[in-house]
């Protein structure tokens, strides 16, 4: 393994250990307007007296270039994005990696609406890009002129943690309502989704078809399901997804502070646990779907461990996603994704 892409790793018993990997931007919302860039386009051309004039020949050029058969850089796409009356996938050439693209607003919202994983990105998809975007953009508005005033409106982020499965992960969340969980009976449990509080009353219901604040779940897995190569091979791949509603601008990326705060990101996995192996499995297990009082108040006095209570960190450490040892590497994060580059 390249150990450039390693955050960390903790040592576990024997050869066993937990590795766990640099953050990757997973998924990126960007909302552009472009209202400076446009505004000093029209000053300059006869052509657009207005923004409005521009952005309605803008529109109808690209429903055209949709239609066309010949081209082969613009999709039209099967998803809806709610405020927009066209979707369609920028193809970049080289690669063939796709960016949705979202225009026409129905509403005040942005003229321009990307989504797409920087984390898979290279020099010549940020090449095509821009010259996909110039092409429909009538070789008037540079992408990095519409991208000064782009806005994040979700930055999802990932960490992946290699020797660990998701059932020996434990989140915990003060703020979290509702856990939606998937399990299969001959792995356990394969996905766990946690869902803040929004603020207002909401029903026992969770609809898991909407996306969680927080993802645990088996990459490896997903990879076989997917009919790919397991990017680790058979060494145990859990992926933590932390999905934002942002609202910053492009160019403040790097900035961000630790957007992992209150997360606890904890391992059940411990080289020399309190009780017997298989017993602190079935304890971890109670107190995770029964609460950890209920699951201590089953057990016989002093089964456990006198320090437990005041002690989590060294029963339950908190280690595997950190603000010194995960963090620290989110510059070199934004810098590899190759995003900012969109800007110059």
């Amino acid at each position: 393994m390249d150990e450039e892409i390693i955050a960390h790793e903790i040592e576990l018993s024997g050869t066993e250990k937990i590795t766990v990997l640099k953050p990757a931007i997973d998924t990126l919302v960007l909302l552009c307007g472009g209202k400076a860039a446009v505004t000093k386009l029209v000053k300059s051309h006869q052509q657009w007296e207005t923004a409005y004039e521009f952005w309605t020949d803008f529109y109808n050029y690209v429903f055209e270039l949709g239609k066309a058969s010949d081209q082969t850089f613009l999709e039209k796409s099967t998803q809806r994005i709610q405020g927009y009356k066209s979707c369609y996938s920028l193809v970049l050439p080289m690669s063939g990696r796709r960016v949705l693209f979202a225009t026409h607003p129905t509403s005040n919202a942005a003229p321009v609406r990307f989504e797409f994983n920087p984390s898979q990105f290279n020099a010549d998809d940020i090449s095509d890009f821009k010259k996909v975007w110039s092409f429909i953009s009538f070789n008037e508005l540079p992408l990095a002129d519409l991208l000064v005033d782009a806005k994040i409106t979700r930055l999802d982020i990932a960490v992946d943690i290699l020797g660990i499965r998701p059932r020996d992960v434990f989140v915990y969340n003060e703020d979290v309502w509702k856990v939606w969980s998937a399990s299969s009976l001959n792995r356990g449990v394969e996905t766990l989704n946690f869902y803040k509080s929004s603020g207002y009353t909401q029903s026992p219901q969770v609809n898991p078809k909407k996306r969680a604040n927080l993802i645990v779940y088996d990459k490896r897995k997903e990879q076989k399901a997917k009919e790919l190569t397991p990017k680790f091979g058979d060494r145990d791949h859990t992926r933590v997804e932390l999905s934002l509603r942002k609202n910053c601008h492009l160019t403040s990326l790097s900035n961000q502070p630790y957007l992992f705060e209150g997360w606890d990101i904890r391992r059940m996995k411990l080289s020399n646990p309190p009780l017997e192996a298989g017993l602190w499995q079935l304890f971890l297990d109670s107190a995770r779907f029964r609460g950890y009082n209920a699951a201590t108040q089953l057990l016989p006095d002093d089964f456990l461990p006198k320090d437990m209570i005041d002690n989590a960190e060294k029963y339950l450490p908190a280690d595997l996603i950190t603000k010194d040892q995960v963090w620290s590497h989110w510059n070199e994060c934004v810098k590899k994704s190759m995003v900012l580059e969109l800007l110059e």
